[in-house]
């Protein structure tokens, strides 16, 4: 694929014109190609810009350092998947592949969600200063535990700003994203817990993870990861994490439940049900009952609906319970 560009200037050009045409060669049978197009045309923009800032690609001794800079793109695209590569003074080649969502669109971002990085991040003062003035408040928020909208309410930034920069994260990659921790909400086992337990790098990071931390600050003793086997297997379905850790104290096995249930869910192999309220009172008193009669139809699940009721998710269903007039389904 390529993106053909035609420079113009009398005095420049032999002809009074420089045709050249930028290329990245993809194997055919690729399903990801498109993540190259937008790179190949910022690529040969910024030649231009070369080309008009010191006359990179007509004068030879400049265009010499063209095929060193074209391996140096391949290299690390093939590699890093992104490439930072100052050539000039000015001007600094930056080229990142976004990560292909096959046409659709990445997931949008709720209030309640909460980000974890996908790989240790460590934010040094000279990483936040790269970044924008929005970046630089909302990142160092990032610890697994905030909701978007806690981070939101922390750093003072419009709740909107906020999703729309952790979306961002999200679709580069930096972040992934889980249901806001509840003692409320129950968690079960997923089939991902086999290839968890067969995973020695795994089990250690979660095993470090996942350890108390004492009111000192200091971290408790690691766990034994028969303990942390066996209490993961006790979740299930019925039994809220409340009520969970009532029964097995995995504090007494030196195991934050909080954490535990981060790493399980950021790690795919614990997740959360979902509660979906249903209003039991008749059909025909639906539409004059009110809004919140209407929209728990089954199809809404809470965390949508604190959504726009502007309250905690735990606190809605408190309220949902007190009525009386509502059912609730867990999937």
């Amino acid at each position: 694929m390529g993106h053909p560009i035609g420079l113009k200037h009398e005095t420049w050009y032999g002809r009074g014109q420089l045709n050249f045409n930028m290329c990245f060669v993809v194997a055919k049978e690729s399903t990801i190609d498109c993540m190259y197009e937008p790179l190949v045309q910022k690529f040969a923009e910024y030649l231009v810009d070369l080309e008009m800032e010191c006359g990179f690609l007509h004068i030879a001794e400049k265009r010499a350092q063209l095929p060193t800079i074209m391996r140096k793109v391949f290299t690390d695209l093939n590699t890093c998947g992104e490439c930072v590569l100052p050539v000039t003074e000015l001007t600094t080649l930056y080229l990142k592949l976004c990560p292909s969502y096959r046409g659709v669109e990445p997931p949008k971002v709720s209030l309640y969600m909460v980000p974890m990085f996908i790989r240790a991040t460590q934010l040094t003062p000279a990483l936040i200063d790269k970044m924008d003035v929005l970046s630089q408040k909302i990142i160092p928020k990032i610890d697994g535990i905030r909701c978007v909208k806690e981070i939101a309410t922390e750093v003072e930034i419009d709740p909107d700003l906020v999703m729309r920069c952790v979306r961002n994260l999200h679709f580069y990659e930096c972040v992934s994203l889980v249901p806001l921790f509840l003692y409320s909400n129950t968690y079960v086992a997923t089939e991902k817990l086999h290839d968890f337990y067969s995973n020695p790098s795994e089990i250690e990071d979660c095993l470090q993870f996942v350890r108390n931390r004492l009111p000192d600050g200091e971290l408790g003793p690691v766990p034994q990861f028969c303990d942390v086997f066996r209490l993961l297997m006790s979740l299930k379905c019925g039994v809220t994490l409340r009520d969970w850790c009532d029964t097995m104290t995995p504090r007494r096995y030196n195991v934050d439940e909080r954490r535990l249930v981060q790493f399980g869910m950021h790690h795919q192999f614990l997740r959360k049900l979902s509660i979906y309220p249903i209003a039991t009172i008749p059909t025909n008193e639906v539409e004059r009952s009110g809004k919140i009669f209407r929209l728990c139809d089954g199809t809404r699940a809470l965390e949508d609906l604190a959504v726009i009721y502007d309250m905690m998710p735990d606190e809605l269903h408190y309220k949902l319970i007190e009525s009386g007039k509502f059912k609730f389904i867990s999937k």
